[in-house]
């Protein structure tokens, strides 16, 4: 067993290296069972304000949201008012949803295809009618896993249909009120006050600035909460007071239809971490960011909640535990030499990636995010399904698209100019030399500009926005124009 007080000297060292006085920080706790190892904040809530963040400062946890809405529909489920083998959606399973195996377009990325960005105020419901006229999917159900938010504003809907009441009042009264969750609420609109709440920061050029966070958030990560909040909920997680046996449930894993184990759960995550089997989920909002990660072996979680993008709670809270079991962080970090740098292309897949030397090590960046590798080539962060193997990527079901470096971008495919129409997504892109405008049916007049890269590949990046995106693109032979992001694929454009 870890003992509690390597844990808390862990804890310690993670945050002597992350403080910085006066800058945004974190919230950490550490459960065994019922009993609060440690319960930690450093930094400031409100940077302007000099107020100091504290285990009480209500945060956005964003994705953790998952899982409590994975639990209400367990919870109707076994009152017998919704069938979660029954179909959400034409060939979709309500348990699909859950697992992130719907294959269906993700909302998010789906809103910046047409020109939206998390910034970018926009009515649910019509976030939710643009997704839902996209006949383009990923996969078929239950082949492949991709992380996906339209999945669970599915499962939301799904619930406010069967209660017949907003969700937030749902989640109110069947788990936050009941776990004992004081502080937290599901926030559903982004102007709403929220006493306690801190502030969000996003670090740009070294500087930090206010992170805007525009999303009407649900089930798919709108829960505001604080340290002492998700304290209880660990506490929950070992009494099992509220949900009993459908927290076993929730971490059930289903395989893909060829037969590969499925590491998604239901708005949880199940995977090994050096020797420890462990269970939970990640958050990433606008200026927030969050992990919250259990051994159930020792019944034991840890929690970082962080205000600000300048670290990553998810390796900080892995950190935590590599320290308190005596193992170097690094050692399970791939080495730069063990890569070749540059930008690779997979034309057939319509996909592009770069790898990267930094500080030693090798870094993969995809679709705007860069993220670390083990030394087995798996990407080192939460919900995301990547394992370079020197030539390809192989995927949480074990297919694997191959790539090839790209040893000197070429130049941009003839016959791009001119103005290119999505009727789904009613967007257009209007192309002029290597700049883009998207006048989208939210958001118009956002300019990207075009990069080449072999072929008739190239890439879509955004001048602007919280986060950078980027989209791969490819002139097809049939004269369409093909743009994938990262989890909304097959959109093809036409003149």
């Amino acid at each position: 067993m870890i003992a509690d007080t390597d844990l808390v000297n862990a804890a310690r060292t993670v945050r002597e290296r992350l403080d910085r006085p006066g800058w945004p920080g974190a919230a950490i706790g550490i459960v065994r069972g019922t009993d609060i190892v440690l319960r930690d904040a450093f930094g400031r809530a409100s940077v302007e304000m000099g107020i100091p963040l504290a285990p009480q400062t209500v945060m956005t946890v964003a994705s953790v949201t998952k899982q409590f809405t994975c639990l209400a529909l367990h919870m109707l489920a076994q009152e017998g008012r919704i069938d979660l083998d029954g179909a959400a959606l034409p060939g979709i399973t309500y348990r699909h949803l859950m697992h992130n195996a719907s294959g269906l377009p993700e909302i998010m990325e789906t809103y910046a295809l047409g020109g939206g960005d998390l910034s970018s105020p926009a009515p649910r419901a019509a976030l939710l009618d643009l997704v839902r006229r996209q006949s383009a999917r990923n996969f078929k159900a239950g082949t492949d896993f991709a992380y996906c938010n339209t999945n669970f504003a599915y499962l939301h809907d799904a619930a406010e249909r069967i209660e017949g009441r907003p969700f937030a009042e749902i989640l109110r009264d069947r788990i936050l009120g009941p776990v004992g969750m004081k502080t937290a609420i599901l926030g559903t609109r982004q102007d709403e006050v929220i006493p306690g709440m801190g502030t969000g920061y996003l670090v740009r050029d070294g500087k930090l600035i206010r992170a805007i966070d525009a999303w009407p958030g649900g089930g798919e990560g709108g829960l505001r909460a604080s340290l002492d909040d998700m304290i209880e909920w660990a506490r929950n997680w070992s009494t099992k007071k509220i949900g009993g046996e459908l927290l076993d449930a929730i971490c059930a894993q289903r395989p893909f239809a060829n037969r590969t184990q499925n590491f998604y759960a239901s708005g949880v995550q199940v995977s090994p971490w050096r020797g420890l089997d462990t269970i939970g989920h990640g958050g990433l909002m606008p200026g927030f960011l969050t992990e919250f990660i259990r051994v159930p072996a020792e019944d034991l979680t840890v929690i970082v909640i962080a205000n600000s993008d300048r670290f990553q709670p998810w390796l900080a809270a892995r950190e935590i535990l590599d320290r308190a079991r005596g193992l170097d962080p690094d050692a399970i970090r791939l080495k730069a030499d063990a890569i070749l740098p540059g930008t690779y292309l997979s034309e057939d897949g319509g996909l592009s990636l770069d790898l990267l030397a930094q500080d030693g090590y090798a870094f993969a960046r995809q679709h705007g995010g860069t993220f670390p590798l083990d030394t087995e080539g798996n990407a080192l962060r939460g919900g995301f399904a990547f394992r370079w193997d020197g030539g390809g990527v192989i995927g949480a079901n074990g297919d694997r698209i191959a790539y090839r470096r790209v040893e000197a971008p070429g130049e941009l495919p003839k016959g791009l100019d001119g103005v290119w129409r999505h009727a789904e997504l009613g967007a257009s892109y209007t192309i002029d030399g290597a700049a883009l405008r998207i006048d989208g049916p939210l958001r118009g007049g956002v300019m990207t500009d075009l990069e080449p890269l072999a072929g008739s590949s190239f890439r879509i990046r955004a001048r602007d926005g919280w986060y950078p995106r980027v989209f791969d693109a490819r002139l097809r032979d049939d004269g369409a124009l093909l743009v994938n992001a990262g989890r909304s694929r097959g959109f093809a454009f036409r003149k």
